[in-house]
């Protein structure tokens, strides 16, 4: 799509490609987890944002953007260094801990991708001083992040908590 939309303005044709993130109120988020679920670290944008965002991107000479609702990383005043490892990897794969989650059940079973894999290293790393492999990260059950997480002192964070406005960026 990206590519037909390049090869269009290139002749002087009109051309937008929209990545968007989950679209809230509708879809298999919606319908499973909700409206404020948290995926890979985004929240559904709402259709009436959406709509405003297609007016802003309709006005803007780029030809590939994209758009995304960031998920607070701070949730109720919490510091990150009052987040159980448990809790940020759930956070991450969506999911909620203690409810429907096996204990021995793969981080790669509960539906992890290579993106929320690369999420989790990097949060494991930053956050815990935690370094584990690809296939280490794979193989994860919350049984062991739960041990892990008795182990383990979390660094606190210098990041101040995003905001949960609309993100809108060109691509090209």
């Amino acid at each position: 799509m990206e590519r037909i939309c390049e090869a269009r303005r290139a002749v002087g044709l009109p051309g937008l490609a929209i990545q968007w993130s989950a679209i809230g109120d509708v879809g298999l988020v919606a319908e499973t987890k909700g409206n404020d679920a948290v995926v890979c670290g985004t929240l559904p944008q709402h259709i009436p944002s959406c709509l405003a965002t297609i007016d802003t991107f309709l006005q803007q000479p780029h030809t590939i953007v994209s758009t995304l609702v960031l998920a607070e990383k701070h949730k109720n005043g919490e510091a990150t260094s009052e987040i159980s490892i448990v809790d940020a990897v759930a956070d991450i794969l969506g999911v909620k801990y203690g409810k429907t989650v096996q204990l021995n059940a793969t981080l790669s079973d509960l539906g992890m991708d290579s993106l929320m894999s690369a999420e989790i290293k990097v949060t494991l790393e930053r956050n815990y001083h935690l370094t584990l492999s690809v296939q280490e990260i794979r193989a994860l059950t919350f049984g062991r992040l739960t041990e892990l997480s008795n182990s383990c002192i979390p660094s606190p964070s210098n990041e101040d908590a995003a905001s949960d406005d609309v993100i809108q960026s060109p691509v090209d």
